[in-house]
């Protein structure tokens, strides 16, 4: 049998429809890694997608915040993921994926508005991963790192030192009002019916309130705790003063801690990178909402 032979025109022929055939399906490459590699905007190395702002504005929707732009959505997933980023910087406390699970069958199984959660679960359809990590772990990220701010002491080092040489004063034989940050405050006994209600919703128990619980039952009228007393927000020297059928009457030194807010914003300053990459969002941002406190620092760039 001859070999088949090719005239000129064939080969010219294949040549063009195999050049054009590599032309297509490079082209359909590209725009499918164009579509997949499309980013809005970077936390560090956590990546924003177009895909991403349109779970959080159907999430919205869920909840009755109806029209929901792509520059509000952005600015959300930015300020969540900035918690999540600092979280692990400053704490080294990285949410696992056991606990988004084991937090995902709480939210199931204790959830007060279940047509709400079945809205946002139908919003991310089959996507569990973003599922988990848009609406589940910012529910996480939040309490950890406003719990872990208050009772990290580097932090609050130097209100710490202070109260302590105030209590050295005090038993130098100075009198407590002649302190520094002396002050008179008031403990209702009455229970805040909206408080409660809302921790219940949040899946918290009600705790008694140590102060009443711990300190101020086990002290007498004119007696000064032993101990400097910490809680969230500040240190305290107490002296209980007497009680009626309402309130709790104190005195005492109180020093307030570093407020989260500016802590956390110089944080990020320092340590966390800010990329928006979608010029038009970020123009929509500067415009709408020029008081964003990230938009002032020179961590990010259109």
């Amino acid at each position: 049998m001859k070999p088949m032979i090719l005239n000129k025109n064939k080969k010219t022929a294949i040549i063009i429809g195999l050049v054009l055939l590599i032309l297509i399906l490079s082209g359909l490459l590209f725009l499918f890694k164009k579509e997949t590699s499309i980013i809005s905007a970077k936390i560090n190395n956590q990546e924003i997608t177009p895909k991403d702002l349109d779970y959080q504005i159907k999430t919205d929707d869920c909840y009755g915040n109806k029209n929901q732009s792509s520059e509000l959505a952005l600015i959300k997933i930015i300020n969540q993921l900035l918690e999540k980023e600092v979280l692990i910087a400053a704490f080294k406390i990285k949410i696992t994926t056991q606990e988004l699970e084991e937090k995902s069958a709480w939210i199931d199984a204790n959830t007060k508005a279940p047509e709400i959660l079945d809205c946002v679960k139908k919003v991310f359809g089959q996507d569990k991963k973003s599922y988990l990590n848009l609406y589940i772990r910012p529910t996480l990220v939040n309490p950890r790192l406003h719990s872990e701010f208050a009772l990290a002491l580097t932090i609050h080092q130097e209100e710490a030192d202070r109260i302590s040489s105030l209590k050295s004063e005090l038993s130098q034989g100075k009198k407590l009002e002649d302190l520094s940050h002396y002050q008179k405050w008031e403990i209702s006994k009455k229970t805040d019916l909206s408080r409660v209600r809302a921790l219940q919703e949040a899946g918290v128990e009600l705790a008694p309130n140590p102060l009443i619980d711990k300190v101020i039952k086990n002290l007498k009228p004119g007696e000064i705790w032993a101990d400097i007393i910490e809680d969230d927000y500040s240190f305290q020297i107490v002296r209980f003063l007497k009680e009626d059928q309402e309130k709790y009457y104190l005195d005492g030194i109180v020093i307030f801690k570093k407020t989260f807010d500016s802590w956390f914003q110089d944080y990020v300053k320092n340590n966390v990178k800010i990329e928006i990459f979608d010029q038009e969002i970020l123009n929509k941002i500067k415009t709408q909402y020029p008081d964003i406190w990230w938009l002032n620092y020179d961590v990010y760039r259109g």
